[in-house]
Parts: C-alpha cells; structure tokens; sequence
C-alpha cells in the first residue's frame, strides 16, 4: 500500500510563475506538514513552512490534478515533505485549477492564468508613427505582458483600424511576447490591438507640410534610464523653432534644425506618454506631430542566494549570499533579507549571517534593490535540525588539594557532529579566574581554601557548544613535622661548640622552604634568624642571661613557600 500523509495533514501548493503559456510548462510545488504546524493550505509562488509543525515521512505519496494541461509525474514522493512537478500547458487558454491529495488530505485550490487568461498589459507601437502626407505603410508591434511585466509567449492578439488596410488581422505572440503586423493607409487612423480582455490603441498620423516627424527609441525604455528620440524636419522647411514636449511635464527647446538630429530624456517613471513635438516656422505659424513611448518598470535585477552550510544544524552560523547583477549603468543600493523565521536584515554587502534556534526548513529571501529603483528577487531553503547535544567530561588530577598545589584539569568529549572540530577551551576555575587555551589540558594552583565549581565549555567550529563541570575541595597543608636535633647535648659552657640540625617531614606538593627560612633561637636569649641552611653552630658563653649553665631548650622555625611555617625544638645541659 501506498504511505499517505495521516489525518490533519496541510498541504499547501506554490508554482514557480502565476501566469502559463499556452503550451508552456512551470513547476508546482506542494509542501505537506502534518498538524501542529500553524500552516494553511493555500497557494501561492513563495513556499513557507512555520516551525511548529513536522514535515510527513519522506515516500508519501501526493497525487495533482489539473483542470487546464497535464501534470508530470502525476503522482510524486515527498523528500523532507516537499514534493515539485511539472504543468505544461495544452494550447488552451483560461484559469487552470490546480489541487493536491494525499490521504484524507487536500491542498486549497491553485489557480494558474493561461495564456490569454494572463494578460495584464498590452504595449503597442507603430514604426513610423507618423507617415508621410501622401500616406504609407507603418509596421506595428505589439508587446503582450503579464501583472510582473515579463513576456507571454504563444497568446493570440488581435490588429483592428478605423480606416486603411492591416496586413495581418490576427497574429501569435512569439517567444519574446511579441506580435507584429502592418498597417497601409493614406489618411489618419486609430489602431487597436487585443489580447485577451485587455487592448491598447494608438493614432497614426500623417507628416505635415513643414515636414516635422518625431521617432520614438525602436525598443521601450525603462524608468530612469535614457530613451532616444528622432527629430526631424522636411529639408526645404523655413524652421526657425522646434521644441519637443514629453509628456511627462518637462519640454526641451532645440532651436532651428534642418534635417534630423536626436534628443535624449530620461522618464522617471513607468507608464505611456504622448511626446509632440512643435515645429514654428518663419512666418510664425506652427505645426505639430504627436507620438507615444511606453516606458517600462525599471530593468529587473537578476538575483540568486546560496547558503553555507546548506543543511545547518541549530545554534550554528549560516552565511548566506547574494549574486545580483544590476541593469547597465546602475549599481546594487541594498540587500533586504528575509530568513523565513520571522527574522529580517538589511545590508548594503551581498553577505549576511544568521542562527537558527528551532529546526525545520526555512525559506530565505533576498531583494537586491539597484541605485535606480529595479529589484529583484532570490530564494534558498535551508533544512534546519536539532543540534546533537556535545558530552563534555572534566577530570581534575586531584579532587581535594591543598593550597598552592598545582591540579591538572583534562577535558574530553564525546563523538563531534560531522565535519566539526573543536577550535577552543574556555576555562572557569571557580576561583574567580578563567583562561582559554587551544588544548584539553591545564593546570591551575589555588591561593584559598574551600570547595571550587570548575567549567570549560568546547567550542566547535560549527559554532556549537558543550559544558564540563567538576568540584575540587581546596584545604590548608598539614602541619610540617620538624626534628631538631643536637650534638653534644651536654656541652661544656664556654668551650663545646653545639650542632644544630634541621630535619623536615614531607612538604606538600609543590611547597619549599622559603629563601632565608630558617629562624634558629638557642635558648640563651641569642638567636639566628634567616638562616639559609638548616644546620648551624653555636657555642653557649658564660654569663650570658639566663646563666650560662644549664638546660636550654632551643628552637628552630621554619618559614615555607605557602605561608605556613614548621618548628622543631630540643634540650640542651650546659655544664661548666
């Protein structure tokens, strides 16, 4: 049996264009979320996905029906619930119905214009505009465009006059959206061409006796960008003024002329205009000839966007950018950005990053907008999954130091996404102190006692993070045990030079006797303090205080490295 999408399911159906030749062919994209996703199943040309919902197992099983042309494959898989094929058309014109099913599933109606059903404007001209007073032959052309201003191929058009003859009646538009005919007459007439429900008419005039013509650019310029004229007038005309009105509220004098010359104006918006132009001749009187331009939206701006990484995981950085090329003789202005999670930017660079925080596919858009006001669009979907959580272990080489001793802090981590490394440790010791370093291993020695919270986060080149967490308990050294011994122990007053020696238990790691650390007292009210070894000679006087005899209990302090200090004593009888 066939994997249908389950119950609730939304489909919702886009085409890759809103307008279909007659036998031309665009591509409808369906997107199948299962419920939950807040999506509607409408259609449209820009595929949104919300980040609630889910998309359907990959396999199910979509079936398009259309009610104008055939759809190719008729029945298709989804892919991370996206499914995409073709309609092309059958020669018919009208409204093609589009719909989706898939289960108990059915996508909203997606109504496609075809052919005639398409047109939105129709743009005529005539070349020449105006013939000479005897008449002649003009050749007409027609433009057929859709709501967007692009071309439509393969759509009937329709060519009528009020009086002379129209060669042919009823022509096709071609590749470029255009027809063509001709009209001969002798006198002034009004053409009007026809596609679809819409229609456009033009006058065709006749030269007057002094001879002015003016001939409009041989394609439609755009807004904001130079359209050519030719302004001519009879060579025997006595013309001492030609002046030309563009219709657009300006007027540009071109004092006497003789024969033909071209004069350049720049329409700053779109739409047609009636340019006359008025020839005054010596005598004072004035004759004029009309023409008409239609000027288009301004050049479009051909644009494309490409991620990197195409397939991101969340929290990670995606770099998107922009390739655009502006019409001739302008320049890219901004770059405005959609990243198809509510989020948008606006950037004069073709480069922009940005972090994902919830997982699902996402539809960027650009709009590169050129210093002339043209536009254009690009499009990528990035697929967005859940980031996989890094283990982070952090193991210290003694879990209860003492003070000054160095710990040794290693961290490991468990399997890496694909493609990523790690490019950073950063080190919390709890102490109040941090560090990064390039490799998973430090050391650290504490100066206060105490239990201490340690954390290194791993940062991967993907932008993405893991934690390590351990607890060290830091307490003072133990007291350092010291023997002080003697030799002789009973030594005569006066004579017996007395050997003191030092002798230290085991120091803590890393702990040493500090320089000069050696304090001896001998109980006889003299001492030796800062003492460099810990062995020292001592002859007891006679007399001194107390009496010189007796037994003396001398002392030995020992200053360490960690602030402790260690001491040792012994008894000395002193005869005489």
């Amino acid at each position: 049996m066939p994997l249908l999408a389950p119950t609730g399911t939304v489909i919702s159906l886009f085409a890759s264009n809103s307008v279909l030749a007659p036998n031309g062919s665009l591509d409808i994209s369906a997107t199948v979320i299962e419920q939950g996703s807040g999506g509607g199943g409408g259609g449209g040309t820009t595929p949104t996905v919300s980040s609630g919902g889910q998309p359907v197992h990959n396999g199910t099983l979509v079936t398009f029906v259309t009610t104008i042309g055939t759809i190719q494959p008729s029945e298709a898989r989804t892919n991370n619930g996206q499914v995409t094929v073709k309609l092309t058309g059958d020669g018919r014109s009208g409204v093609a119905s589009v719909f989706a099913y898939s289960g108990s599933a059915k996508s909203a109606e997606l109504k496609i214009n075809v052919g005639s059903a398409g047109v939105e404007r129709v743009v005529l001209t005539a070349n020449p505009q105006t013939l000479p007073s005897s008449g002649g032959t003009t050749e007409l052309t027609a433009r057929v465009e859709d709501v967007s201003g692009n071309a439509l191929p393969g759509v009937p058009v329709t060519f009528s006059t009020t009086t002379g003859t129209i060669a042919t009646p009823a022509a096709t538009t071609d590749a470029s959206g255009v027809a063509t005919s001709s009209l001969t007459t002798s006198q002034t007439a009004k053409v009007t061409v026809s596609s679809g429900a819409k229609t456009a008419t033009l006058d065709i005039l006749l030269m007057p006796r002094t001879g002015i013509n003016i001939t409009p650019p041989s394609t439609a310029p755009s807004a904001g960008t130079p359209a050519i004229f030719t302004v001519s007038v009879a060579g025997t005309a006595n013309v001492r003024e030609v002046s030309v009105s563009w219709g657009d509220g300006l007027s540009t004098a071109l004092g006497a002329i003789s024969g033909s010359t071209t004069v350049t104006h720049v329409y700053s918006r779109e739409g047609t205009y009636t340019v006359t132009a008025t020839a005054t001749d010596a005598t004072g009187s004035r004759e004029s000839v009309s023409t008409s331009v239609t000027v288009l939206l301004a050049s479009s701006v051909a644009v494309t966007v490409t991620a990197s990484p195409a397939s991101p995981t969340t929290g990670q950085t995606v770099t998107f950018t922009a390739t655009a090329t502006a019409p001739t003789g302008t320049s890219i202005a901004r770059f405005d950005w959609n990243f198809g999670d509510g989020s948008t930017a606006t950037t004069t660079g073709a480069s922009v990053s940005h972090v994902y925080s919830v997982a699902g596919p996402q539809t960027v858009t650009v709009t590169a907008v050129a210093t002339n006001g043209a536009t254009g669009t690009g499009q990528t979907i990035v697929t967005v999954t859940a980031q996989t959580p890094i283990t982070v272990t952090l193991t210290p080489s003694s879990t209860s130091p003492v003070l000054n001793q160095t710990v040794t802090f290693t961290a490991t981590t468990g399997s890496l996404p694909s493609g990523a490394v790690i490019v950073r440790y950063d080190w919390n010791f709890g102490d109040g102190l941090t560090q990064s370093t390039t490799v998973n291993t430090i050391t650290h020695a504490y100066v206060t006692t105490g239990p201490k919270d340690i954390t290194v986060t791993v940062v991967l080149s993907t932008g993405a993070t893991g934690t390590g967490l351990t607890t060290v308990v830091v307490t003072n050294a133990p007291p350092v045990p010291v023997v002080l011994s003697v030799s002789p122990s009973s030594p005569n007053v006066g004579v017996t030079p007395v050997n003191f020696t030092a002798t230290l238990g085991a120091l803590p790691p890393g702990v040493t006797v500090s320089q000069n650390g050696y304090d001896f007292e001998f109980g006889d009210g003299t001492s030796s303090l800062g003492y460099t070894s810990p062995t020292i000679t001592h002859i007891y006087v006679a007399g001194a205080a107390p009496a010189g005899t007796g037994v003396k209990t001398a002392r030995v302090t020992v200053r360490l490295s960690n602030g402790t200090t260690a001491v040792g004593q012994v008894q000395v009888n002193v005869i005489p």
